[in-house]
């Protein structure tokens, strides 16, 4: 076995080792989705915790192929491809591509969640007994001596 073939191997392996974490990452993320539609906080967290190691699984992957192909001659990057490469990273951009559309309705959901805070946390400053407590920008503590009168 030359070393494109080894290569080549251990090339394979990797994108399927990415191609596996892939399909781990988006049904985690499907299946835990309810979960920023909640009120538990701490379970957020646990859950966004959970995916980075996922990502970091995927970061040291990437790494790995990445050392593969600085190894390779530049005339020879075509032949370390395995010849199912294209499919294995079309799937892999499609599964990514669905992590992302679920990621972005965890953050609209989350975003929902913030503006319902900032809405309560200004009702609550508007509120005449509690605004007293609130310091403002809009009027200036400094006492001037300057006469207005003259």
């Amino acid at each position: 076995m030359n070393s494109n073939e080894r290569s080549q191997a251990q090339l394979l392996s990797y994108m399927n080792e990415v191609l596996n974490v892939c399909v781990m990452l988006k049904e985690y993320t499907q299946y835990n989705q309810n979960i920023f539609i909640g009120n538990d906080d701490k379970e957020i967290l646990k859950v966004i915790n959970k995916r980075e190691s996922y990502i970091d699984k995927l970061v040291s992957l990437e790494y790995k192929i990445d050392t593969i192909f600085e190894e390779v001659d530049e005339y020879e990057y075509g032949d370390v491809l395995p010849h199912d490469s294209e499919l294995i990273f079309s799937n892999i951009r499609n599964i990514l591509k669905t992590v992302m559309d679920l990621d972005m309705k965890a953050m609209e959901n989350i975003g929902f969640k913030m503006q319902k805070y900032k809405d309560e946390t200004l009702k609550a400053r508007n509120k005449k007994h509690l605004s007293a407590y609130v310091k403002t920008n809009l009027v200036s503590h400094s006492v001037s001596n300057y006469d207005f009168k003259k």
